[in-house]
């Protein structure tokens, strides 16, 4: 920072001590190629009608008073003001007289010479270009052809905003020049001012960062002010229309506002200077007041003060200084652009571009350097914000690879442990499954059930004739004709053949079932009920079995006649078996 001011004040102290320039002469002075041998003179025409023959006349000369210096300002647009003065010119090359400033509504040069011979020539808005006398960059140009003569030289003036008014001379040669010269700087300013503004307009649509239409839109409104400022409009327009102060405020106003937008987005004001952020919003709101008053309140003038517009950039500037002492490393390139906007500024308030040699085009020299510096500083900061973004992506991938190491070793130790419970759990459900089969039968077999409650342990006939064959061959098969222990599967569901005498044994062979002609299922339950020790009537058991009454009573004395027969025999879950078997 320290650095950066120094370089201002030292640009200041250079501007401020050049000597005056010889070539480049804001209104008239006494030179050796041409001379003033009189005093400006200045006449107002309240009526608008005068002719030129008249004014030009000698019999008129008397009505001009000599103004206080080589220049006139122009102060009631309802007037049309002569000015007048005499020319010498000294050399063998025409002049070209250049009256400024270039938005004139009319300009009409009459240049007299000794013989009386009067040449007329127009500029200005009101006329087309092509009616203009000559074309020049941003001026209005005029052709004095007169060498080695005095003149005298009549400038008629009708202008439609109050303003000063004054004429440069120049020989051929010099003139030249100075279009050279214009052409140059003017050229190099505009070119690089739209390569970036379509080199940011391409940035925002790439990345979709504001800061980077906020430039192109800075750079845009900067490019428009110059154009009005150095005369351009008119050349581009080809004349023939009305100027208004709107055409300098606009941009003006533009050029703040889109730079304060631009601090706000290059500082990150939002997010890390939250009060700094809503103070530049009220410095954008002050100006678009200032802007627009004149337009609410129509005996205001158009506001266009450097001095004000300075005032509402200071909160970024000192921000801008406040985040360079915080290590801000790209802050600084936008600091010097700031005080480069400054230096500007005093420029053109102290009209420096007007009084000094290397000042002349200063305009350009400084916004280009502008306008490189801030590109500059967008530079630097996209180069710091990508290297701490990177180097926060890479701390998050460090910190998402040591936590995922994390994780996977959890969910390892996790998985591991739900593994070794599951095949827990899986052992204890058989063991529990198989438990509470042995516990429902044989709660069955010694409890009396109801018939939905025995559905439930045994649904259909083949769950019967399962346990039936697990209870009758329990320990192995022995076929009752030949003894042999072997056997093969019959075709009758659950029957054994014996693979020595091909003698087959149905599973309800020799069983309490045996002969049963009805569903094996309502025996089973039959057979529940006597077991349980319950007298339950026959004709009770024929509702609930839906069989006629004699069926059930036959079955159920077949039973109980084997358990009398059986009675020291049934103990426990053996007398289930027991029941079942015929041995």
């Amino acid at each position: 920072m320290i650095h950066t001011a120094t370089v201002v004040v030292f640009l200041q102290w250079l501007l401020i001590t050049l000597p005056p320039s010889e070539n480049l002469v804001f209104y008239p002075i006494n030179n050796q190629s041409h001379i003033f041998e009189d005093s400006v003179c200045v006449f107002a025409d309240s009526t608008l009608r005068l002719k030129a023959q008249d004014v030009l006349s000698s019999q008129f000369q008397h009505n001009f008073k000599v103004a206080d210096t080589n220049s006139f300002k122009v102060q009631n647009t309802k007037l049309a003001y002569w000015m007048r003065y005499e020319l010498h010119n000294a050399s063998e090359e025409p002049l070209i007289v250049i009256t400024k400033p270039k938005y004139i509504h009319k300009i009409d040069l009459y240049i007299v010479d000794t013989s009386g011979k009067i040449l007329h020539q127009s500029s200005g808005l009101a006329y087309p270009s092509h009616k203009w006398s000559l074309s020049g960059i941003g001026d209005n140009v005029f052709f004095h052809p007169f060498k080695n003569k005095k003149s005298i030289v009549f400038c008629r003036v009708e202008a439609d905003l109050p303003t000063g008014m004054g004429n440069e001379n120049y020989n051929y040669l010099d003139y030249i020049k100075l279009v050279r010269d214009k052409f140059f700087y003017h050229g190099a300013f505009y070119g690089v001012s739209l390569f970036m503004f379509l080199l940011s307009l391409v940035l925002w649509v790439v990345s979709k960062e504001k800061i980077y239409l906020f430039y192109s839109l800075y750079v845009l409104s900067l490019s428009i002010f110059s154009v009005v400022t150095h005369g351009f409009l008119s050349d581009l327009i080809g004349g023939h229309f009305r100027f208004s102060f709107d055409y300098y405020t606009f941009p003006y106003a533009l050029i703040t506002i889109f730079l304060i937008l631009y601090s706000r987005e290059f500082l990150q004001t939002k997010l890390y200077y939250p009060l700094v952020h809503k103070i530049l919003a009220y410095c954008i709101l002050i100006r678009v007041i200032l802007l627009v008053m004149p337009y609410l309140f129509g005996n205001m003038i158009h506001w266009r003060s450097p001095i004000v517009d300075n005032l509402l950039l200071m909160p970024a500037f000192f921000l801008g200084i406040w985040a360079v002492f915080k290590g801000n490393r790209y802050a600084m390139s936008f600091l010097m652009s700031l005080s480069i906007i400054f230096l500007a500024q005093y420029i053109q308030i102290m009209e420096l571009d007007r009084k000094h040699r290397l000042t002349g085009f200063l305009f350009q020299y400084i916004s280009l350097t502008e306008i490189f510096m801030f590109f500059v500083a967008l530079g630097f900061r996209y180069r710091q914000l990508k290297t701490e973004k990177e180097a926060a992506l890479l701390k998050l991938i460090e910190a998402t690879e040591l936590q995922n190491k994390e994780l996977e070793e959890k969910v390892r130790q996790r998985t591991q442990t739900i593994e070794e419970l599951y095949e827990r759990l899986k052992i204890d459900n058989v063991k529990l499954e198989e438990n509470f089969k042995s516990a429902t039968k044989a709660h069955a077999t010694h409890k009396l059930v109801s018939y939905e409650d025995f559905l439930k342990i045994y649904p259909d006939e083949e769950s019967c004739y399962q346990t039936i064959n697990e209870i009758k061959w329990e320990h192995g098969f022995e076929c009752r004709k030949c003894g042999n222990h072997k056997y093969s599967m019959g075709h009758v569901p659950f029957s054994r053949k014996c693979t020595k005498c091909d003698t087959v044994e149905t599973v309800l062979a020799n069983t309490v079932f045996s002969g049963l002609k009805f569903p094996i299922n309502k025996a089973f339950y039959i057979l529940m009920v006597a077991s349980s020790g319950k007298d339950v009537p026959a004709t009770e058991l024929a509702k609930i079995l839906d069989m006629r009454m004699q069926t059930c009573w036959t079955f159920k004395n077949k039973v109980t006649e084997r358990m009398e027969s059986m009675k020291n025999k049934i103990k426990g879950e053996e007398a289930w078996k027991k029941l079942i078997k015929n041995n």
